[in-house]
């Protein structure tokens, strides 16, 4: 904490002092805190599973509508993620298809704990061309540069 610091420098430097140079340091070497958001937990999960470009935008469909809908709002950036690789993984997207050690490594999450997440998103997916918030988002994704990702049957149980 930043009062562990202050009493690290023997009380050499204010809480204030230590935040202003904080605030130097970062701005000097241009780094930039901001939340993590789950597109870019998704294309690291990506990397690690080397997910082509359509499995990535199957994840990045699911998680446009996850935007859109109030239950995903208590879900963590890197869970809707993991839930968007493993919804796209059980759509056809890409090579990989099975949930292993890899990805449980990579996320952090077992298959178990996205099963509800995943079940959430397929059923945004279903809903989205008669929800008036998803239209525009299904519209966008059943064109061929998206790889119509939005016109793909929902996952079934």
């Amino acid at each position: 904490t930043l009062e562990d610091f202050v009493v690290i420098c023997g009380d050499a430097y204010t809480d204030a002092q230590i935040l202003k140079m904080e605030r130097v340091l970062c701005a000097e070497l241009e780094y930039e805190v901001y939340m993590p958001h789950s597109y870019s937990f998704l294309r690291r999960y990506g990397k690690c599973v080397n997910a082509d470009m359509r499995q990535l935008t199957i994840g990045r469909y699911a998680l446009e509508l996850s935007l859109q809908e109030y239950h995903y709002v208590s879900k963590r950036p890197s869970q809707l993620a993991a839930a968007a690789l493993l919804f796209s993984m059980r759509k056809g997207g890409g090579d990989k298809q099975e949930w292993d050690t890899t990805c449980q490594h990579y996320t952090g999450y077992t298959e178990a704990e996205l099963e509800d997440l995943v079940d959430m998103m397929d059923r945004s997916s279903i809903s989205a061309p008669e929800d008036r918030h998803c239209k525009n988002i299904y519209k966008k994704y059943s064109h061929q540069v998206f790889f119509k990702v939005a016109l793909l049957p929902p996952l079934g149980k």
